[in-house]
Order: C-alpha cells, then structure tokens, then sequence
C-alpha cells in the first residue's frame, strides 16, 4: 500500500491519495454427482469426503475472529486565535474498520468504510455528505499502523461560511489542526488545533455466567460431531446396500 500528493490545480487544493491492491479468491467447483450404477463404491468415497468437509467447515466457522466493528471517534476543535479564539466547538465520526489491517498507512471513507461525520459549528451541523470533494470519496479518515492520523474533512462557501479545513497528520505541505476561511482557491489559516478521543465501549461487558452451576448442556466437540456424522452415514449406507441385496435375491 503506498500513497501519493495529488494536486488539484484547478482549486489549489491538496488532498492525500492512497491506492491498494485487492486480492480475489476463486471458490473450489464442486464435482459432478456420479452415476447410480456405481453407488456403493462411490457413496462410501463421497461419504468420507462429504463428512470431512462438514468437520472442516465446523472448525473454521468456529475459529474465525471477529474482526468487523464499528468505531466512534470524538473529537473537539479547540480555537486559539482570530475572531473565534477561545471557543470549542465538537463533533464525532464513525467507522467500519473491517477493511483495515493495521499495517502502512489507511485510510476509511464514505465509500470505503462507511465513514460518517458530524461537525457541529457556528450553530450548523454539517456532514460527511457536505465535503468539497464528496465525489471523490472525501472526507477521509487516516490511520499510519493502527494509530489515528486524523480526519481530513474540507467544507467551503457557499456551503459553510467561513469555510473550514480539518488537516490530519502526515499531510504534505501542512500542520495539521483545524483551518478557517478556506475556499476553492485558498486553504485558509491554522487557527486551532484538534483533539480525538476514542468513545468507550458501550457493551458493558459479560453478565453473570447462566452456567456457572453447571446445568447448560456441554458443547459436543467437532471430533463428536464428525463421529456421530459418520456413523449416521454409515447406518443409511448399509441400508442402502440391504435393500439392493434383498431385492436381487426376490428377483
């Protein structure tokens, strides 16, 4: 994964780019049924294989993490200088960190992600759908392995006035904090800085075990399941093959 400075030389803006290479996995195709002239034979062979795929699909499904969440970030905008020195003004983003690794440096977005922002400033709340470059899959959130670089999020006249910048860290050619008066031509001044916080949790956690005085039914291991699989295959099996002897000894 790497990234790149694009500029925007019609509006001399500059936004950071970011490229990965997706990896596809083709599925298996399953194999033809054989036909019923060679049913005992195959059936026993199909028989072993099917239960083994059943265990095999057991396991995974039971050893795969959990790995998607949702994410909230908090964040103040703390103003220092200019008009607006001395105020705060807050906001929060949310995210799906399912496609991140935790390695290089990432990003999430609307499109990637499913980030949603809301900035509440000047007594207006504004949006991720309010970003200048929307279209081009702004506003960005970016992370440099696993640590939060911070939101890149820019609104100009006539939708916000004035309008205002947020810079993450790492951005070429600027401090990162929060940007008043930008525009399609200019990028406005730093007059702040910016604070994120994590929001805690809002799963309080496990309760009282229901089983702690043993009375839940024990969890059959897979190595039960695929023994009881088996034999289950086994008895319609042999069925099978009673059946066809009864019926050749009739005829």
């Amino acid at each position: 994964m790497f990234y790149q400075l694009n500029l925007d030389s019609a509006q001399s803006i500059f936004r950071v780019e970011f490229c990965a290479n997706d990896r596809t996995t083709a599925c298996p195709q399953s194999n033809p049924l054989e036909p019923e002239e060679a049913m005992p034979k195959v059936t026993l062979k199909n028989l072993f294989a099917s239960t083994a795929g059943i265990v095999a699909l057991h396991l995974t499904v039971n050893t795969q993490p959990a790995q998607t969440f949702s994410l909230t970030y908090n964040f103040t905008v703390n103003i220092t200088t200019g008009t607006y020195a001395g105020n705060s003004y807050t906001g929060a983003f949310s995210y799906d960190n399912s496609n991140l690794t935790g390695s290089g440096l990432e990003f999430v977005s609307p499109t990637q992600g499913n980030l949603g922002v809301l900035f509440n400033f000047l007594n207006r709340t504004y949006t991720q759908a309010q970003d200048r470059d929307a279209v081009s899959g702004f506003p960005r959130v970016y992370f440099r392995n696993g640590n939060l670089l911070g939101l890149s999020f820019l609104v100009v006249p006539p939708t916000a006035n004035p309008g205002f910048f947020f810079v993450p860290d790492e951005t070429p050619g600027f401090n990162s904090g929060f940007y008043l008066g930008s525009t399609d031509t200019t990028y406005g001044q730093r007059v702040g800085s910016i604070a994120y916080a994590l929001q805690p949790d809002p799963d309080p956690g496990p309760g009282p075990n229901p089983c702690g005085n043993n009375s839940c039914p024990a969890v059959p291991e897979p190595t039960e399941i695929a023994g009881s699989l088996l034999a289950l295959s086994l008895l319609v099996l042999r069925a099978k093959l009673g059946r066809k002897r009864v019926g050749r000894v009739e005829n």
